[in-house]
């Protein structure tokens, strides 16, 4: 208590002491009981009093000086001290030499012990239960030289026990990514299962993703110490286990980003279905798809591949990856995994995905389609393709027609109609497409007085995967997808070679 609730409560209060060295004191109300040391104190002035010093009630401060003792018993209004009659408690004083701790209490609880016995309301003893805890035991022979026991650090060698994907769903110990995302999702006690039901998981899609994991030998060995955001970390830790994390038709899935057959196509976009004037084309700046190299840090927990020695001490390994095309001078960015990934080779392969990422896409595509053109189940992380026309342009197919109608360029054209872009050098004007109608052998075109380039139209179709789609307010649904090459077997250039050792130039 504060100084100022001792003096305003004290009638109606049972004053403690709080000192260790003194007598345990037991107080119990409405069935609660508090245990500690000290002792009783009356609340009245006689406990609080600073009685040293104080001069006699006859004398002015100017004429005497403080006596020792004190000469009067009491002052006539019955104050104990020329100081304050609760100089103990009190808020301040008029001598510099007068310290008090009543501005805060002398002691501060920081912990309480609560006791609970192991009996119901009828009296009825029951066994105590330790479900949800984890129990351990700490045997300490020279317990004299202990000086301080602040932190505690457990080796925990069998795994997150909950439901395996793998075992149609059986409750066990796994270090599988998809099953410890399961758990964190529908747990209710730890996780989010008050808000995520199993109706809300593809299931399907999970236990493709685990058994992903498990063929490529990337687990999870690693423990959520802090507070996070679920979608986010289960995100960004996907990334690095070569999956992707997302929601489509009311389920989150997992999937693997990497596929070494051919891809599935789930629709075709062409200028039928795709609406007019919507269709956008964002190419990545050149420096963010330059070659780069990946330094990635792991956990080695062994230092031998004996199965039967896990090792106690783990150690942060280094490794740096990058593909065998590259320079050794190529930009480096680095990845930490050291939290859960214990294998070399996990962490390999989560660099060289990076490392291709960066390269190999070029550009990104957002178009709106009609309902109908979604028809079809698609979601983030399928393929599509998209049909576009395109213009190209052939620089060595240049040239000039002159004001008289001479026709000059860098390749002969025969007498036709061309497509070609023109321009009539006025600054006003724009280069625009127009027909150049070659004659006479090719010696003379119109119109006249412009440069020109002959168009090489095409129409492309490529390999996008799609990111996002979004319903709009007109009832249309707008996809963005990332640029993502095949071959002519529409095999990923991603996975392209990702397990040739000769592709790649590693170095611990």
């Amino acid at each position: 208590l504060s100084g100022w609730e001792v003096r305003e409560y004290r009638s109606a209060s049972q004053l403690y002491i709080l000192e260790a060295g003194l007598p345990e004191q037991v107080i119990g109300d409405s069935g609660l009981t508090v245990r500690f040391n000290g002792t009783t104190v009356p609340g009245t002035a006689d406990t609080f009093a600073i009685s040293v010093g104080r001069r006699g009630s006859g004398l002015d401060t100017a004429s005497a000086p403080f006596q020792y003792p004190p000469s009067d018993a009491s002052y006539s209004n019955n104050d104990l001290s020329l100081i304050d009659t609760w100089g103990k408690l009190a808020e301040s004083f008029i001598f510099d030499e007068v310290v008090s701790s009543a501005s805060a209490p002398e002691h501060e609880v920081t912990y309480v012990n609560e006791i609970v016995s192991n009996i119901d309301n009828n009296d009825n003893t029951y066994a105590p239960n330790y479900d949800n805890l984890a129990l351990i035991g700490v045997n300490i022979s020279s317990s004299v030289e202990w000086q301080q026991f602040s932190q505690f650090s457990c080796y925990v060698t069998g795994g997150k026990t909950c439901r395996q994907l793998r075992s149609s769903l059986a409750v066990g110990a796994t270090h599988l990514f998809p099953d410890i995302v399961l758990d964190l999702m529908t747990n209710s006690t730890y996780g989010r299962g008050d808000l995520i039901t199993d109706d809300m998981v593809n299931f399907p899609e999970f236990t493709a993703a685990a058994n992903w994991c498990y063929s490529r030998k990337y687990f999870f060995d690693g423990v959520i110490a802090d507070k996070i955001n679920i979608r986010q970390w289960c995100a960004d830790v996907a990334a690095t286990h070569l999956l992707i994390f997302g929601e489509s038709d009311g389920k989150f899935f997992l999937r693997p980003a990497l596929q070494f057959d051919a891809v599935a196509i789930t629709g075709l976009f062409t200028a039928g279905n795709i609406v007019e004037n919507s269709f956008k084309l964002q190419y990545f700046d050149p420096e963010e798809r330059d070659p780069i190299q990946v330094s990635v840090r792991y956990r080695e927990e062994r230092a031998s591949t004996n199965l039967d020695n896990p090792g106690i001490f783990p150690t942060v390994r280094e490794v740096l990856v990058r593909e065998s095309s590259a320079s050794e001078t190529v930009s480096l960015e680095t990845i930490d995994m050291s939290d859960y990934c214990t294998s070399r080779q996990h962490a390999i392969d989560a660099a060289k995905f990076v490392a291709r990422m960066r390269r190999i896409p070029t550009h990104t595509v957002s178009f709106t389609t009609t309902h109908e053109g979604v028809l079809m189940a698609m979601a983030p992380g399928d393929y599509i393709k998209v049909g576009m026309d395109a213009t190209e342009y052939d620089e060595f197919n240049n040239g000039v027609v002159t004001p008289e109608g001479a026709l000059v360029s860098t390749k002969s054209l025969a007498d036709g109609s061309y497509d070609v872009i023109a321009w009539n050098g006025d600054a006003d004007t724009a280069p625009a497409d127009t027909t150049l109608a070659v004659s006479n052998s090719g010696k003379t075109a119109t119109p006249t007085g412009v440069v020109f380039t002959v168009k090489l139209p095409s129409t492309q179709v490529r390999t996008y995967q799609i990111e996002r789609i979004t319903p709009t307010e007109e009832g249309t649904f707008t996809i963005e997808a990332v640029h993502m090459p095949t071959n002519s077997s529409d095999i990923l250039e991603l996975a392209d070679g990702f397990d040739t050792a000769g592709n790649w130039s590693i170095q611990d």
